[in-house]
């Protein structure tokens, strides 16, 4: 007998060098952010950050960013950048695999005083060169994520993937590096309700079928293995797009997963008082009983 367990991950979402990947048909912005505090101080918090863009393909992007920070808010602009591919190697307490991201080079941000980093996302961007069609619509003010910008290390939170590359955003820059310069900013969000912020969630669980086709392909009769489903969510709950972020190594168990993926329901996010897309690791282990 075959046990299949499905974990939701609530992550930020993030483009795979071992196995074929589903091609992703959904974005919700040009360009994504990913950040990480550069020395940081549990209490006064770091002046410098380490950040880059992330797609789901080739292109080149300028960008705004939104910063909400416990010093006030700050908004910096990211020069044209080249978003292309690269293989990272990806880590958790459940993978361990490397896979072909779209990424630009890693980039810097200097605040005036030390302080935390609460939120932080795209909040303007303009592509060129991309498959997604984001040339032709010019500049795109993009959706706040309801995820923390740096996240928090509760070990009751689920694993989060995290790249364990050589280049980590959380390492010190290089000496040549030019930091760009964040500027104060009004506010571009509001928390004046009972809940600014909630992760998106499943609130029907498909079980992926175990394929009987796996059972002459495996030399113990079963073939084991953990696939990872990303899932855009558009604000009012419906699912946008599912595909395969992380393969098992069986292409019939991650079709598997997928298929669950795309038959569960699901309830959108809310991000500073407002319905948000959002994007989130389905987590599907087939392992025998």
């Amino acid at each position: 007998m075959t046990r299949v367990g499905i974990f939701f991950v609530a992550v930020v979402a993030l483009s795979l060098a071992t196995g074929v990947a589903a091609r992703a048909m959904a974005e919700f912005c040009p360009a994504r952010l990913a950040v990480r505090p550069i020395d940081d101080a549990p209490v006064t918090g770091s002046r410098l950050y380490g950040f880059d863009l992330i797609a789901q393909g080739p292109r080149s992007v300028t960008a705004m960013l939104a910063l909400d920070t416990d010093a006030g808010w700050f908004t910096a602009t990211v020069p044209p950048v080249i978003i292309g591919e690269k293989d990272r190697h990806y880590t958790s307490p459940w993978a361990d695999f490397v896979r072909r991201d779209w990424v630009s080079p890693k980039m810097y941000l200097r605040f005036p005083v030390a302080l935390k980093l609460k939120h932080a996302w795209v909040y303007t961007a303009q592509a060129s060169g991309d498959d997604f069609g984001w040339a032709a619509k010019g500049q795109v003010t993009c959706a706040p994520s309801p995820d923390a910008a740096v996240p928090p290390n509760f070990a009751e939170r689920p694993p989060i993937l995290d790249p364990k590359d050589s280049d980590r955003l959380s390492d010190s820059p290089p000496a040549d590096a030019r930091p760009i310069v964040p500027v104060t900013s009004a506010p571009l969000g509001q928390t004046n309700c009972g809940q600014p912020f909630s992760d998106g969630t499943v609130t029907s669980q498909a079980t992926p079928d175990y394929p009987s086709v796996m059972s002459v392909r495996a030399p113990d009769g079963h073939a084991t293995g953990t696939s990872v489903i990303q899932v855009a969510i558009n604000p009012n709950g419906t699912l946008s797009d599912a595909w395969i972020w992380g393969t098992s190594g069986f292409s019939a168990l991650d079709n598997a997963a997928l298929d669950a993926a795309k038959r569960s329901a699901y309830r959108g996010a809310m991000a500073y008082c407002e319905p948000v897309p959002s994007m989130y690791f389905l987590k599907v282990t087939f392992s025998p009983n």
